[in-house]
């Protein structure tokens, strides 16, 4: 994956919904088990064509993982976070 598309996935998603962020609404949604957005096949939230019909299946369990995590304080913190999963799943971005 290319820095730019890593890039664009990131800007992306932080700004989608501050709701992701939010800890009362992430515990509430965990609990509950209903997530409003779901980053998944066919529209992967929102994210556009050109870059979705791009993503290796790594990538998009890599997100969908960073997504369910605890709220992030940043979006460097999204960002690092989501980079690390990617390394640890074999996805190289450069």
């Amino acid at each position: 994956m290319k820095i730019t598309i890593f890039t664009k996935i990131v800007d992306h998603l932080w700004n989608l919904s501050p709701q992701w962020n939010d800890a009362i609404y992430n515990e509430a949604t965990r609990l509950l088990g209903v997530y409003p957005y779901i980053f998944d096949y066919p529209d992967y939230s929102g994210l556009p064509r050109s870059i979705s019909n791009r993503l290796s299946p790594d990538a998009v369990d890599a997100i969908q993982w960073a997504l369910a995590s605890p709220p992030f304080k940043n979006k460097r913190n999204f960002s690092n976070v989501l980079k690390q999963k990617l390394k640890e799943l074999g996805e190289v971005i450069r």
